[in-house]
């Protein structure tokens, strides 16, 4: 979101006042009460005014957020909600309100049939396979092909005494890869 001063509006702007209105209206509207599944606004960064501009009042400003949605619509409905709410706290102190976009991931699904054919791939492996409660929230662009094909996401883990992904300590296993490879090619060969 970018705000820009009106500029046949009175000189008295206020982006700081409009961020901070739709910053606090976020945890209203991303409320799990009004959602079946889960949905994120996480902001990122606030940027209002210029640096080293002591005493001078901002005139525009930036907010960046990261939303995410566990169901597309969903996800589409939270921002359709963010930037109304936006575009209003922008409107009451007389400024312009643009959006801007990058890195939108579709929905991921991983449809049952798929997942039974790699579960099934794991199994004749003999890989122990555990059933995740409920999918990792991370920004996948899989989501993409299986606008076109019933596909699934499966995760190979390095068992539960190991760094966390994205950590300094984390080290990806190598030997992963031929075990990932032998369940690729399974499912290959039956298909």
């Amino acid at each position: 979101m970018q705000l820009l001063p009106v500029h046949d509006k009175p000189m008295v702007y206020y982006p700081s006042f409009a961020i901070a209105k739709t910053i606090l209206a976020t945890e209203r509207i991303t409320a799990p009460e009004n959602y079946k599944g889960l949905v994120m606004a996480t902001i990122v960064q606030i940027d209002v005014g210029e640096k080293e501009a002591f005493g001078v009042a901002a005139s525009k400003g930036n907010l960046l957020m990261t939303i995410r949605g566990a169901i597309e619509a969903e996800m589409d409905d939270l921002q359709e909600k963010l930037e109304a709410e936006a575009l209003k706290n922008a409107a009451e102190y007389g400024l312009t309100c643009t959006f801007s976009y990058c890195d939108a991931f579709p929905e991921t699904i991983s449809f049952p049939e798929s997942n039974e054919k790699i579960r099934r791939a794991a199994n004749e492996l003999g890989y122990p396979v555990i059933e995740m409660p409920e999918a990792l929230r991370g920004s996948e662009d899989f989501g993409h092909f299986t606008k076109y094909t019933k596909g699934a996401s499966f995760f190979l883990g390095m068992g539960m005494d190991v760094p966390e992904l994205h950590t300094p300590h984390f080290d990806f296993d190598d030997d992963l890869i031929e075990s990932a490879t032998e369940i690729f090619k399974n499912l290959v060969r039956k298909a």
